[in-house]
């Protein structure tokens, strides 16, 4: 449908067009690779002695549609992305385009045998030879439902690659999840003199990456300098079902008759469903000693990993769309509902309020079609069912798993937590919005007072870093109404080397600045680890009295001042709710979201600052370095 393709290209256009606001990119300025290449290769890996190494290779061979060498590239796209990075690295352009687009187009195909394999097996899993296994084992029932799922996987994965199945690896999985493939892509393809290719390659990276300035400058880059239409960036990862929710979006309203719309958006609604049940597990590592708690944890994280499929595949852009499916049902609703189709509007709203109760609209909607003389037990679901019942009993396994091992909270951390003194008086629906919480606790008056100490004894005047070139000021660089006096980790590892504060409190420092990036890790339930970024202990004296915003993330130490409450904010800046420091108390919550703290109108206060990342490269060198 050619009014796909260019819809697709007019969302293309309006994020780039964000990109470039305000940009000084230059349109001579080349694309930049930027990448550690050395750190992409699996060591583990060996290079297949299949994989051609010509650079010269004829361009027809390689777009051969054969199905044997499909297979065997979905059975070796570890191998080929590790070549094609290698070919990148030997400057091999061509060598490098051909292996990555071999290695992306094996991983998808490996990827949906697996899928489908998982789907046909959860729904008869007699494919399996041990489909009667049983001993009088304890417990052996747990053990055997393994062994059935596992060998019915193998079977199936084998019968449809023609060879043994080989399990993907933790690396390649999360490699190819972060499209790391088209990374490289772009810039071979821009060496190669293939403009068009070079800028979907680039678009797609950005979509997964779209904090990347590298990715940023290249997107852009594309479009001015090598002067690329904005119909050609097209997403070389995007599926089906996000298609048709982008034609729903937009293309549907203005295209098609009113009376082809039900079906577009059942269709969509088959397409993800699907995609869904067969969504590729999440591949986790568990660090214990002891057997029995491995396989326990292991499974608790699969399922809680699990429960955040719908999350990611509903990303068809940068950001999850809230109620992707949910508002299928709405618009499939309204579709019939317009064309008097009242007997399929009964049974839409009923899929709707599957997944909104409560919702107001849609309630009204049921009213109106009960007036039209449909009664309560004709509003029952369908088509939706086994999707909303997967997520419950994903979300049910979790909730009993943990109160069978004795788990009063999500998790046991947060009991133990709990004995130490820690907890949480404040959740994401205190604070008005999700990835929010204030907890209590965290450090104990003693711990407070030391730390205290530690700002008079070795803070400087400015934000702390006097190592760096910017030359630290007296008055706070947010207001003129405060001092700012800041000390960091590297400043402290360097006085307590100097014997000028105790080693204790340089321990204080790092372990509850480690203790609260912990409790954050664990209360947001990440599935990659947090790093520090920015970390330092900083205390603000009052000059006057006036009130001004201050953006801050702290650990409070004391609350013996005027002002200084922290708030979260509405857009427009105006408060939306405030949390009173005192000390060990913890506010932690999404960077993204609009927060402030009011300034110090008399007294001193004293906070532990931390921000967090997810990216590694970015991690806080003092922490490593201590």
């Amino acid at each position: 449908m050619p009014f796909t393709f260019r819809w697709l290209a007019f969302f293309a256009a309006l994020i780039i067009y964000h990109l470039s606001a305000g940009s000084e990119i230059s349109a001579e300025d080349g694309p930049t690779p930027d990448l550690k290449s050395s750190l992409e290769v699996d060591p583990n890996s060996q290079i297949s002695n299949k994989i051609p190494d010509s650079d010269t290779a004829s361009q027809d061979d390689a777009g051969r549609e054969d199905v044997k060498e499909s297979l065997d590239d979905a059975q070796h796209f570890e191998e080929l992305y590790s070549g094609g990075v290698t070919a990148y690295n030997n400057h091999l352009w061509y060598s490098c385009a051909s292996k990555l687009e071999r290695a992306v187009n094996g991983y998808k195909l490996y990827a949906r045998i697996v899928s489908d394999c998982r789907l046909d097996c959860k729904r008869n899993p007699s494919q399996s030879k041990l489909s009667n296994l049983s001993s009088s084992v304890e417990n052996f029932d747990i053990l055997a439902s393994f062994l059935i799922a596992s060998d019915c996987l193998r079977r199936c994965a084998d019968e449809n690659f023609g060879y043994k199945y080989v399990p993907i690896s933790r690396w390649a999985l999360n490699i190819f999840r972060e499209r790391k493939a088209y990374e490289y892509l772009q810039f071979c393809y821009h060496k190669l003199d293939q403009p068009k290719k070079a800028a979907s390659a680039a678009y797609t990276y950005f979509l997964s990456h779209p904090e990347d300035e590298t990715s940023k400058k290249n997107v852009v880059y594309y479009r001015d300098g090598a002067r690329v239409a904005e119909s050609d960036f097209l997403d070389m990862e995007m599926v089906p079902y996000k298609m048709f929710f982008l034609v729903r979006a937009l293309v549907l309203p203005l295209t098609v008759t009113l009376s082809d719309l039900p079906h577009q958006i059942t269709l969509l609604i088959i397409m993800y469903i699907p995609t869904f049940l067969t969504f590729i597990n999440c591949p986790l590592t568990v660090a214990t000693h002891h057997l029995s708690a491995c396989i326990s944890d292991w499974m608790l994280r699969i399922l809680t990993c699990q429960s955040q499929c719908e999350k990611e595949l509903s990303k068809v852009f940068v950001e999850p769309t809230d109620g992707f499916v949910r508002d299928m049902y709405s618009y499939l609703q309204y579709a019939y509902a317009s064309l008097q189709r009242f007997d399929k509007a009964v049974v839409a709203a009923a899929n709707f309020l599957v997944f909104d109760p409560e919702h107001k609209g849609m309630l009204e909607n049921k009213k109106i079609l009960m007036a039209e003389g449909y009664r309560e037990e004709e509003f029952t679901p369908q088509q939706v069912k086994e999707y909303v019942e997967q997520n419950l009993d994903i979300f049910q396994e979790v909730e009993d798993s943990y109160e069978k091992l004795g788990m009063d909270e999500q998790d046991d951390w947060q009991s133990r937590y709990e004995q130490l003194g820690i907890k949480v008086v404040a959740n994401s629906v205190d604070l008005n919005r999700a990835e929010r919480f204030v907890t209590d606790g965290v450090l104990k008056s003693e711990q407070c007072d030391e730390l205290m100490k530690l700002t008079e004894s070795g803070a400087l005047v400015g934000d702390g870093y006097e190592h760096l070139k910017t030359k630290p000021s007296e008055i706070s660089p947010h207001t003129q109404h405060e001092l700012f006096r800041g000390i960091t980790i590297y400043r402290a590892s360097k006085l307590a080397y100097e014997e000028k504060i105790s080693l204790g409190a340089l321990r204080d420092f790092l372990e509850l600045s480690e203790n609260s990036r912990l409790f954050a890790e664990k209360y947001f339930n990440l599935t990659k680890p947090l790093y520090f970024d920015f970390t330092h202990l900083v205390c603000r004296t009052a000059v006057d009295g006036t009130y001004i915003f201050l953006l801050s993330a702290i650990l409070y130490l004391n609350d013996d001042f005027e002002g200084g409450e922290f708030f979260f904010a509405h857009a427009n800046q105006t408060e939306q709710v405030s949390v009173r420091p005192k000390c060990g108390r913890l506010v932690a919550f999404n960077a993204g979201h609009f927060h402030g703290v009011k300034a110090v109108k008399r007294g001193q206060r004293c906070a532990l600052a931390l921000w967090f990342t997810q990216q590694s490269m970015y991690k806080e060198l003092a922490h490593i370095q201590v």
